[in-house]
């Protein structure tokens, strides 16, 4: 039986062996649509995220963020306290921090995770298109 408040697509045990610890706290990363264009017309204009959390004992920070070619933050997408699972609907609309679209071209979106001994990062290219 679930406890209250459990999910049955996220509840379960966590085990912490030594060849866990060695492995990925952060999975299945999958950006769609990417390329996508934030041009207003209905039609993907916003790139949703998805990953998957592995290995955590409790919640820990995470972020995402939106980086340039030339490692300059452009947008921060979230910066939470998230448990094992399987994470969905964050998204980015091509904005940067002050609400303006960005100029076409690559994006790097980066995901990092804190986890109780050590952290895991993956990043991805995003192209944004008009």
């Amino acid at each position: 039986d679930l406890g209250l408040g459990d999910d049955p697509d996220l509840s379960g045990t966590t085990v912490l062996s030594p060849a866990l610890l060695r492995g990925r706290l952060l999975d299945q990363v999958r950006l769609q649509p990417n390329p996508f264009s934030p041009n207003g017309d209905g039609i993907n204009d916003e790139m949703q995220l998805g990953y998957s959390l592995l290995s955590l004992g409790a919640p820990r920070p995470v972020e995402i963020g939106i980086y340039d070619l030339s490692g300059r933050q452009v947008r921060v997408l979230a910066a939470v306290a998230e448990a094992n699972g399987r994470y969905e609907g964050k998204g980015w609309d091509g904005r940067d921090e002050s609400g303006q679209l960005v100029p076409p071209g690559l994006y790097v979106l980066r995901i990092a995770v804190e986890g109780d001994s050590r952290g895991d990062e993956m990043t991805q290219v995003v192209a944004v298109v008009y």
